[in-house]
């Protein structure tokens, strides 16, 4: 950043030299006439563009025509013609449509006029001699790495979606940055974490005619309305300022969900800046017309004396659509991400605008952000079905969900905890571990093994994707089928192409935890994130011998909501107890299981049957509050102490008075699934 500004200060100091008589710069005349053709003055960054041009070359000493082309095709090839028929001896152009203007520049080259192109490259001639240029591969790279690490998909996270809108198709940039966003991009949609539920994902179907902003606002408002009306938008991409501007007013007018989604930009419109510092967009990519500008100007000058213009890249550009290759020697500026964390130090302090140019008081407080409320709840199913001899087996579904005040789901997180104890001789491993299916990722090995559409947890989150916005009743309504191999699946095409595995269970869970009566509100002012986790263990199981053994797989569930500042905004803990009768042939017996630890309430008779002043539901509340406002980290440094019975409790008298049980495994089950989060 002090490169950018040390090199802008030269910049302003190389000028005013020229200014005040100190370098040499040559007479303006029509011997030293720079033609300079924008495409049109709707679009903020072109005026400066041809503006900041206009007056560095003056200052240099040259004489400039510059010309705006409306944005018609036919107007700007009749400027250039002008310019060359004037006698311009450089021309530089910014092309509306980089496949328009091989005839003109044919007499351009006729001439010996070297051409730059400006921004955009100009197609399918061999009169363009140089192009100057920000790395727009760069730009589209750095818009997908934002929406990478604010949606923490290197960590996993989703899944999120995503709708993307790109620039006008006779633009050759939007090959760049379309194509680099989704170098970063497309391995999140392949494996689920990234869904495109409107499914218009192809270049050419997001093109926006003329960059415009009315146009981009006209497809957003259909696909909210098509696609969004019971779900919620986690993310943009929109590869520049005006289409960004055309997806927040149909956001604007047209979206209802509970989660403002992260949208890319570029250019820093001052028409956009506002939306930015409002948090209404997540980035612009800052692309310092005065940089390029100073770089074009270099070149010129070169040119003009002779002299080999500056060149930092000969192999990316190639302006020969057919089978020929025809590489234009380049120059790239490098292009800076502008967020609300850097906009002063970008565009303020380095003098692009000023805080009366943008509308902005920098005296006054930021706005905080409206506080809304919040409900988080956890459900699980769980079954033993799948128990046969040899094999006891504890299937857990569990679900948390966070439910806004219309009772919609705004997230929700999707487990199971499958414990499988092989029986030998009336016996189990009590060391076994456990993984759940998301913890066991495609070890899973559901594609391997089966036909399966995906991975289990690529499924899975396919199904949280589409219950988003959704009530437990319309969970609940969600039309199955029983097909051919038992599985109960849904019959909606669209949810089967991506999520063909059995979801009566999920749906159960899912439901359980939108109406969990002990479920904890809480209120968030900005994003927060859900994470579950559930650890399971068997040590207590009893081998078989002259009578019956118990397999008891017992596991502790948790959900915690994580705010920006990575606390604890909301908590919830459950466990399970089922225990399955086995004898000494393996063979299964009895099984016992009347719900979770939670549901059961006074039934658990904890306090019936120990010294307990509460029982563990009671307690696990206790524990909720308790967790609310901590980071994992400080969860896990609670200090505890080994009781008398053996149990791992609270050192804190005051807080042993409402949490008397072993937090231990309460501690890692939460602090886990903070981390998930």
């Amino acid at each position: 950043m002090k490169k950018i500004l040390a090199m802008l200060l030269a910049f302003c100091m190389i000028f005013a030299l020229a200014a005040c008589g100190q370098a040499a710069a040559p007479a303006a005349s029509a011997d030293n006439l720079v033609g300079v053709a924008m495409p049109t003055k709707d679009l903020q960054r072109w005026n400066q563009d041809g503006e900041n041009m206009k007056t560095m070359l003056e200052a240099a000493g040259y004489a400039v025509d510059l010309q705006y082309g409306a944005n018609d095709i036919a107007t700007q090839v009749s400027q250039i013609e002008n310019m060359i028929a004037n006698g311009c001896k450089v021309l530089v152009i910014a092309s509306i449509d980089g496949d328009s203007l091989g005839t003109v520049l044919a007499q351009a080259k006729e001439k010996n006029i070297p051409v730059i192109a400006y921004d955009r490259l100009i197609m399918n001639s061999d009169a363009v001699t140089y192009y100057a240029t920000f790395d727009n591969w760069l730009v589209g790279t750095k818009q997908g790495e934002f929406i990478e690490e604010q949606l923490g998909l290197k960590d996993g996270k989703g899944p999120f979606n995503i709708e993307f809108i790109t620039g006008d198709p006779g633009d050759n940039n939007i090959n760049f940055f379309f194509d680099g966003a989704m170098s970063i991009l497309q391995k999140y949609l392949d494996n689920g974490q990234l869904v495109c539920p409107s499914g218009q994902t192809e270049k050419a179907v997001v093109a926006t005619a003329n960059w415009a902003t009315d146009a981009a606002q006209a497809r957003f408002e259909n696909i909210l309305s098509s696609y969004y009306a019971d779900k919620q938008l986690d993310a943009v991409l929109a590869s520049n300022d005006s289409t960004a501007c055309g997806v927040e007013n149909a956001l604007e007018s047209s979206y209802s969900g509970s989660v403002y989604p992260v949208i890319t930009g570029q250019d820093c419109d001052i028409a956009i800046m506002k939306n930015l510092i409002e948090g209404k967009q997540g980035m612009s990519v800052f692309k310092d017309t005065r940089t390029l500008a100073a770089k074009v100007v270099e070149m010129v000058d070169a040119i003009m004396k002779g002299q080999e213009p500056p060149i930092n890249d000969t192999e990316t550009y190639d302006n020969d659509s057919s089978d020929g290759v025809r590489i234009v020697p380049s120059f790239l500026c490098e292009p800076v991400a502008c967020t609300v964390a850097n906009y002063k130090e970008l565009l303020i302090d380095s003098g692009y605008y000023t805080y009366d140019t943008l509308g902005i008081d920098p005296d006054a407080e930021p706005a905080a952000p409206a506080e809304a409320a919040y409900k988080l709840g956890m459900g699980v199913s769980l079954n033993t079905d799948s128990s046969k001899t040899g094999n006891a087996q504890v299937d857990a579904t569990y679900a948390a969900v966070v439910l806004d005040d219309a009772g919609k789901i705004v997230a929700v997180k999707l487990d199971v905890a499958q414990s499988k104890m092989d029986v030998t001789d009336g016996a189990v491993d009590t060391a076994k571990e456990f993984k759940t299916k998301v913890e066991l990722g495609d070890d899973y090995n559901m594609a391997k093994f089966s036909d399966a559409v995906a991975e289990w947890y690529v499924q899975a989150a396919a199904f949280e994707a589409y219950v988003l916005g959704m009530t437990a009743d319309e969970v609940e309504a969600m039309e199955t089928v029983v097909n051919e191999s038992g599985h109960t699946v849904t019959t909606d095409e669209t949810l089967y192409a991506s999520c063909s595995i059995s979801i009566g269970d999920f749906k159960e869970a899912v439901v359980k935890a939108c109406r969990d009566e002990q479920g904890v509100e809480f209120t968030a002012a900005g994003e927060f994130t859900l994470g579950i986790a559930a650890n399971t263990k068997s040590d207590e199981s009893v081998a078989a011998g002259d009578e019956d053994g118990v397999v008891k797989m017992y596991t502790d569930y948790g959900a915690a909501v994580v705010g920006a500042d990575g606390k604890i905004l909301a908590a919830l803990t459950d466990a399970t107890q089922p225990q399955i009768a086995i004898n000494k042939a393996g063979e299964i017996g009895d099984v016992t299981f009347k719900g979770t630890k939670r549901e059961l309430k006074e039934d658990y008779n904890m306090v019936k049957f120990s010294d307990a002043a509460h029982e563990w539901y009671e307690q696990a509340a206790a524990f909720s509050a308790f967790a609310a406002g901590k980071t994992a980290d400080e969860l896990r440094a609670s200090e505890l102490k080994l009781n008398d019975e053996g149990h791992m409790v609270f050192v804190d008298e005051a807080l042993y008075a409402s949490v008397s049980i072993s937090v231990d495994g309460i501690i890692d089950v939460v602090a886990k699934a903070a981390d998930n989060a």
